[in-house]
């Protein structure tokens, strides 16, 4: 009897150690510009009690992709370490992770491209199947988009560097005119998100990217007169 009640107890004990996987956010939904390649979407698992947890996850088969829609992998870190995570090519198989830090979590990383001509408003699902949630499943919904007129390609000035990309707090500009007057940010939808005078004469100037969200963004220069002079891709992360 006491060996059928101390089973019980383990069980129960068990089970409340798993029921403390929390998901940050049950669905990570994200637009993408068709053409983008290789960009990642990011998403945690928290443990929110002080001892270490074993964790299975999986992609799930009720996954969608439409046509013109790729996902490169599916990648874990651990945190607060940065060993231990592991990425995984697109499959419906099991995989495992040895542990979830204690009071940290699992960070995970799906990496998207959509084609060119991929459907327009389209969205792909890629949802994650994890043991300590209780049922609950990640989702990460992308959805393509078409790139506003706006943020339409214009080369006048062909030697810029920007740097580094992705960017987290300050993203450095680079160039070789003395036309350069002004620097605006927009998002992948042409949304102006920043505008910047530049130092008048001088061929390099930053500007601060802390306030944007994680994502796809582009740089366009001006000259006095606002005319287009450049526009460059980079990453807010």
């Amino acid at each position: 009897m006491k060996k059928i009640f101390l089973s019980i107890v383990i069980v129960s004990l068990s089970f409340g150690a798993f029921a403390q996987g929390i998901i940050t956010r049950d669905t990570v939904y994200t637009e993408l510009g068709r053409g983008v390649n290789n960009f990642d979407i990011k998403d945690t698992i928290k443990n929110t009690v002080n001892a270490t947890l074993p964790h299975n996850w999986s992609i799930s088969s009720s996954s969608i992709l439409p046509t013109g829609f790729t996902i490169g992998s599916v990648c874990t870190e651990p945190y607060p370490s940065s060993t231990g995570g592991q990425c995984v090519a697109y499959n419906f198989m099991n995989h495992t992770v040895d542990s979830l830090p204690a009071n940290g979590g699992i960070g995970y990383k799906t990496t998207v491209s959509i084609a060119s001509n991929a459907i327009l408003n389209s969205t792909a699902y890629v949802v994650i199947n994890s043991d300590l949630t209780n049922g609950k499943k990640m989702v990460f919904a992308i959805k393509s988009i078409e790139f506003a007129t706006s943020v339409k390609n214009v080369n006048t000035i062909q030697n810029i560097s920007i740097y580094p990309s992705p960017a987290t707090n300050i993203l450095n500009i680079v160039h070789n005119s003395d036309k350069v007057s002004k620097a605006v940010i927009y998002n992948v939808i042409g949304k102006k998100m920043g505008a910047y005078n530049t130092p008048f004469g001088e061929n390099g100037f930053s500007v601060p990217v802390t306030d944007l969200s994680d994502g796809i963004y582009f740089i366009e220069l001006q000259d006095k007169n606002s005319a287009k002079l450049a526009l460059r891709k980079f990453v807010k992360n």
